[in-house]
């Protein structure tokens, strides 16, 4: 007998920074809680600050304990995201200020019981040589990790697409970087973020690469595709590959981190029909 999870019993995450795009970035958390979610997600939250402030800090804490919400995950520092950036992990240069977010996210998530982050990799750089990137990109995820493992949190690998450049694109090649990191520290808490629209428009077939990444999953982000909106908006069968999820047992938290295409509360809806939630 299947003891697969009803829809209605996943923990349905809400990213801050694709959805309630109607509000500033930290009355957000309100506006998700008042749309029924009682968990959330950010990027990094500090405009592409490694060092934010006392102020911002205690800011983005005061946004989620007064929301009465969960901070499930957070993204750590990626660079200047609206400048194209994707991460720093692997540009040796960027070591200092990576290692300095890492200190203020575990901060952030022992205060707010915080348990996931996710480091962006890094677009590749011309003039580095592959190999000296996948080090410094090594070892970085391995300094996150085991700060990480303080504070029982995992740091997660995430495929990504838009980007060309960007090496870690398909399941394989995360589970490879996992791996890497693994044998470089047994002791590091490192898992998958499997965003099913990322590797939808690389071309993956999510629904087969279940087949062998449930042992590394530590968490979902789910979107439509083509267009990145609501589940429901397009062809991308959302559902079909929750329930696929399900199936095989995965208990985690799944996050809606779509662009919705008008109000996010119409597009709450489109979910929330798509999904027989309603």
């Amino acid at each position: 007998m299947s003891t697969q999870r009803p829809l209605d019993q996943v923990r349905w995450v809400a990213n801050l920074h694709t959805m309630f795009g109607e509000f500033p970035l930290m009355e957000r958390p309100a506006a998700a809680r008042a749309a029924g979610f009682r968990e959330v997600e950010y990027w990094w939250p500090f405009d592409g600050q490694p060092r934010p402030s006392h102020e911002q800090i205690e800011d983005l804490v005061a946004a989620i304990t007064a929301a009465e919400v969960r901070l499930t995950a957070m993204n750590l520092y990626a660079g200047n995201m609206a400048n194209g950036d994707r991460g720093v992990i692997s540009h040796p240069d960027a070591a200092e200020d990576f290692r300095d977010s890492v200190a203020v996210a575990m901060t952030i998530g022992a205060r707010l019981g915080t348990r996931l982050f996710n480091v962006p990799y890094g677009r590749r750089l011309p003039d580095v040589a592959e190999e000296a990137q996948d080090a410094a990109a090594t070892k970085a995820l391995t300094y996150a990790a085991l700060a990480a493992a303080e504070i029982g949190a995992t740091v997660l690998v995430e495929p990504l697409s838009g980007f060309p450049d960007y090496p870690v694109r398909t399941s394989r090649a995360a589970l490879k970087v996992i791996d890497r990191v693994r044998a470089h520290s047994p002791g590091a808490n490192i898992g998958l973020l499997m965003d099913q629209y990322h590797l939808a428009t690389n071309g993956e077939d999510v629904r087969a690469d279940l087949e062998f990444v449930v042992p590394y999953l530590s968490h979902i982000q789910v979107a439509d595709v083509p267009g990145r909106g609501a589940p429901g908006s397009a062809d991308g069968d959302v559902r079909g590959f929750v329930e696929d999820l399900l199936e095989r047992g995965y208990d985690g938290a799944i996050a809606l981190e779509y662009v919705p295409a008008g109000s996010t509360e119409d597009s709450l809806v489109t979910w929330r029909e798509s999904f027989g939630l309603l």
